[in-house]
This record gives C-alpha cells, structure tokens and sequence, in this order.
C-alpha cells in the first residue's frame, strides 16, 4: 500500500478464477456422475429391499400354506387311522359273529344228526322187539295158553308197543 493505492494482487484474483473453474469441473465432471451414480446405488438398495420384503412375504404364505397343508395330512391321517381302527374293530365282531353263527349251525346240525340217529335206533329196536315179540308169540302158541292169558300178553304187548313209540 504505498502512497495511498490500492493494489490488487492478480495472482489472488487469478487464483479465485482457477479455484471457481475447478469447481465447476468437479461439480461437471465429478459431482454430478458421483451424485447420479449415488442415486442409482440408492434406487437400487431400495428396490432390492422392496423385492426382498415381498419374497419374504410371499415366503411367510408359502410357510404358512405348507404349515396348513401339514395339519391337513396330519389330520388326514389320523382319521384314516381311526377309521382303519374302526374297520379292524368291525371286521374282528363280524368274525366272532359269523364264528358263533357257524358254531351254532354245527351244534344244530349236530343235535339233529343225533335226533336222527335216535330215531334210527329207536326203530331198529322197535323192529328187533317186534321180531322177539313174534319169536315169543310164536313160542307161546307152540304152547297153549288160554283166552285170559293170551288176552293179558295181547295188552301187556300193546301198551310196551305205545311207551316205545
């Protein structure tokens, strides 16, 4: 400052004027891209998490359309068990009923077998005391026996003959 003058200093004043150019080249050629590949990064952190929520969403439907499709088999399951349990059941008293059926029938067939076996030596033993009677008859014939013997023999035959049949 001599005499009063001012004096500007170029070099401050050039050095303002680099100091503006460079930072319009940075804020050009550095900023911009930086701040536009910065808005892209962000863009895509947050469509990645949008996609990220909806698969876990439609990851918590999948979890829960399976955890229901488990209680249904589950469930499925225990009632074919139950009913396979009940046929079992059924089918066990259908074989005892039919078991008793069948023994019944042997025990009536059985008892009717044996009726008619009964009958069978009933008769035979009627025929065979029919032929002794006859034997016997024929014997006392040989021998003469009066009216009220012959009479007495004739009931007494008669009344063996009803107990008989």
């Amino acid at each position: 400052m001599e005499g009063g003058v001012i004096t500007i200093d170029y070099s401050l004043l050039w050095q303002a004027f680099n100091m503006f150019i460079i930072y319009l080249l940075i804020r050009r050629y550095l900023y911009k891209p930086l701040s536009n590949f910065i808005k892209g990064r962000q863009e895509t952190i947050e469509n990645n998490l949008n996609t990220a929520a909806q698969e876990k969403e439609e990851a918590e439907k999948l979890r829960q359309k399976y955890e229901q499709s488990l209680m249904s088999a589950k469930q499925e399951a225990r009632e074919i068990l139950n009913n396979a349990t009940k046929q079992s059941e059924e089918i066990i008293s259908e074989g005892k009923r039919e078991a008793k059926e069948q023994g019944e029938q042997i025990i009536e067939k059985a008892k009717k077998e044996l009726e008619l076996e009964k009958e069978k030596v009933f008769k035979e033993l009627k025929d065979e005391i029919a032929f002794i009677s006859v034997r016997i008859a024929e014997r006392i014939i040989e021998t003469k026996i009066d009216a009220a013997a012959q009479r007495q023999l004739v009931d007494r035959y008669l009344k063996e003959v009803k107990k008989v049949s």
